[in-house]
């Protein structure tokens, strides 16, 4: 934090003071480890080291959805946690194809990015993706981002072409005592009672018809149905049998299917009973179970497929154990609600949705669920979600009895209105304004109700520019450049002579190109007697631009167009911010030198306003440079950055250049050493005549590793600086 004025003067000859006992500015002085260059001229690179800071990444976000009108998606891209107050990096909408593509300039040392993925429909989906290479791509599955589990299951049906120890064949009385028993695929077997000892499993890749499957004692194996198999008996020992997994067709005919509380049955294909009681605690269903009569839960289920009930869904029993919808469960009867129910997709009701209890007896609808019924009678706990909404229709009456609790972002749909309320309903409790997505277990309801002012297809809430159809996101991007100035000869490797903040704002439009170019630049130090300019470029043809406004020129070097970039360049955009620095500010060798007086600059907006909007104007810095002491063609870039057409390529190849344009080599040394680099923070630079690895005590190692130890090297860290030797620290 800068202090006052006096302060500062205070502390610059206090820091005058302290310049006479130490060393620190002295290159010759420097006392780093012995065996590491002490100055920047000493270092030994790898010719494919560019001392970049940064690497561009190539971020491609895709939106898989089974509905054919998915509405587009809002994806936003951070740096870090944007719980933090983070600004995007990066933001802009998927296309028709579903796809939202950007590149990104991240700090090399980064490895994880945040990406957030936003519809109108109430789809939200924040995840963090790691970074390692120049590519990140990941695939938003709509269909599940309702879903809240804490697993995905993974389907492994092992079938039938190995494993099997013995192969079962027709008979009256099979028992099964130990290792794995088949019934092949396009087998047909037909037997009475088949046990299944503890330590046995009965594989089924055919088909298999018999009386009753049991344990064998008083313990029994596993029976497994693959993709393939079809198992019909009339009775199945549930409290003895597990687990059963059913990958095929699994029908039981006779009775009421009774699952046993230590059963662990899990149904991956088509399960057909006349009734079904769930006692069980690890009940799975990602298939379809066809009941034709009631469905009873008293244990702990999850659906992630289709339950068909032609008869009453009753979920009673201890009310401290769950069951979670997923997917979808359609009854012709009536939905009776007793106990903790989490409901993330879709319910159909034929007759009356009856939710009653209190405290954990309680019905939970998450974002984007929906349930569909008759009559709704609620004399429980209804809640709806923290965010987003959820929604129930009703085609006949609504009640909400004496002890009837509805809230949260819970919404009503009852044309007719609530017939009987006697309960309490919430302040955020809507009525048939919800919209909810259709998806493959959802068939979704209502209309969106999104404004969309400008009427760009990007929803109010989410649009930058609400009122202009022409821009809809801005994405920014902060970073500092420091320049050595003596090119093409060496000059001390302080990095100060000219160090600029530069603060990047872009904005693009609804089909993510780029409209402005909004750039603030501040001049932190110019530790240089000669009167240098500042610039960049910008791979675009200028015919694209219709105009650049703030530049800063106070000589007669530049002549600019009547667009405002400078004039005569045909492939690239060039755009001048200082052309004499030291004359604008009337001194030089600024905010280098502790003992000399603070200069405060002033920023400077640059706009670049693209009359043909761009898919792509490449990464900030865009190319910076400056040019020498008012002789425009005296350029000096990062390594192996084209220079513009204005360059007096006659310095290439001369003093201590090796510049070779034949090659695409520019502004690099033949130790590989840089002029200028770039720095993804505000950087804190070297005082005046201090060799930058005598501040940055890491420079060193990040430098000879070719990147690969301490691509951190300008953080605060512990033993990361030398503060006698870094400008800023006279600031503080």
């Amino acid at each position: 934090m800068r202090t006052s004025l006096q302060t500062k003067k205070n502390l610059l000859l206090f820091g005058m003071a302290l310049l006479i006992l130490v060393s620190g500015c002295k290159k010759d002085d420097y006392d780093g480890p012995d065996d590491q260059p002490k100055s920047f001229k000493d270092l030994v690179v790898s010719e494919n080291f560019k001392f970049e800071t940064t690497h561009e990444v190539l971020v491609t976000i895709n939106i898989q959805s089974s509905n054919p009108q998915e509405f587009p998606h809002i994806i936003s891209v951070y740096e870090g946690d944007p719980s933090g107050d983070l600004q995007e990096i990066a933001k802009g909408m998927s296309n028709h194809e579903r796809v939202y593509q950007t590149r990104i300039k991240l700090p090399t040392y980064l490895e994880e990015i945040y990406v957030q993925a936003l519809s109108p429909s109430g789809y939200n989906q924040l995840i963090t993706l790691p970074v390692s290479g120049d590519e990140v791509e990941h695939t938003f599955n709509v269909d599940q981002g309702f879903l809240i589990k804490d697993s995905q299951v993974v389907l492994d049906d092992p079938g039938c072409s190995s494993g099997c120890d013995n192969i079962l064949t027709s008979g009256s009385n099979i028992n099964l005592n130990s290792g794995v028993w088949c019934v092949p695929e396009g087998a047909s077997v037909i037997c009475g009672n088949v046990k299944i000892a503890s330590g046995a499993t009965l594989r089924i890749c055919g088909n298999l018809i018999c009386s009753s499957i049991q344990g064998q004692g008083s313990s029994g194996g596993e029976l497994l149905i693959s993709s393939n198999g079809s198992l019909q008996a009339n009775n199945i020992q549930y409290n003895k049998v597990s687990p059963i997994t059913n990958y095929g067709y699994l029908a039981e005919s006779s009775g009421n299917t009774a699952i046993a509380a230590g059963c662990e049955f899990e149904n991956h294909g088509i399960l057909a009973v006349n009734g079904i009681t769930n006692n069980s605690e690890d009940f799975l269903n990602t298939g379809t179970i066809n009941s034709s009569g009631h469905f009873n839960n008293n244990g702990i289920g999850v659906n992630d497929g289709v339950i068909n009930v032609s008869g009453h869904f009753n979920n009673t029993g201890n009310p401290e154990i769950v069951f979670t919808n997923n997917c979808k469960i359609v009854t012709t009867g009536h939905f009776n609600q007793s106990r903790l129910f989490h409901n993330y997709g879709y319910i159909s009701v034929g007759a009356q949705t009856q939710l009653t209890g209190s405290s954990a007896k309680e019905m939970n609808m998450y974002a984007g669920a929906l349930i569909e019924t008759v009559d709704l009678h609620v004399n429980g706990n209804l809640f709806g979600p923290a965010t987003g909404c959820a929604r129930i229709d009703i085609s006949d009456q609504t009640t909400i009895a004496g002890q009837g609790n509805v809230t949260n972002y819970m919404d009503l749909c009852d044309e007719n209105g609530i017939e009987t309320n006697n309960g309490t309903v919430g302040p955020n409790v809507t009525f048939c304004e919800c919209f909810v997505p259709q998806t493959a277990c959802n068939p979704g309801s209502g209309d969106p109700q999104y404004p969309d002012t400008d009427g760009d297809g990007v929803p109010d809430d989410e649009d930058d520019y609400p009122d202009d159809p022409t821009r809809a996101f801005n994405s920014y991007d902060f970073s500092s450049v420091a320049f050595e100035d003596l090119w093409p000869s060496m000059g001390d490797y302080d990095f100060n002579d000219l160090v600029v903040a530069c603060d990047y704002k872009i904005v693009t439009n609804a089909e993510n190109s780029v409209v402005d170019l909004i750039a603030k630049f501040k001049i932190k130090a110019g530790g240089a007697s000669l009167d240098n300019g500042f610039g960049f470029s910008l791979p675009v043809a200028p015919s694209t631009v219709e105009s650049v406004t703030g530049s800063q020129l106070v000589g007669d070097v530049i002549t600019l167009s009547a667009n405002g970039y400078e004039a005569g360049h045909l492939n690239n955009t060039v755009v001048i911010v200082y052309d004499e620095i030291n004359t604008m500010l009337g001194t030089s060798i600024f905010n280098t030198v502790p003992e000399k007086p603070f200069v405060e600059t002033d920023t400077t907006t640059i706009t670049v306003h693209f009359g043909t909007p761009q898919a792509d104007i490449g990464t900030p810095p865009y190319n910076a440079f400056i040019f020498i002491d008012h002789e425009r063609g005296k350029e000096v870039h990062m390594i192996d950055h084209e220079p513009t057409s204005k360059v007096d390529a006659t310095y290439f190849g001369t003093l201590n250049d090796d510049s070779d344009p034949a090659t695409g080599r520019y502004y690099v040394t033949e130790n590989n050493l840089p002029w200028a680099i770039e720095i993804p923070e505000d950087f804190e630079y070297p005082v005046e005549k201090a060799d930058i690895l005598t501040a940055y005590l890491k420079f060193s190692d990040w430098a000879t590793s070719g990147g690969t130890s301490f691509n951190d090297w300008y953080l605060d860290e512990p033993g990361y600086r030398n503060n006698t030797n870094i400008y800023e620290t006279y600031l503080e």
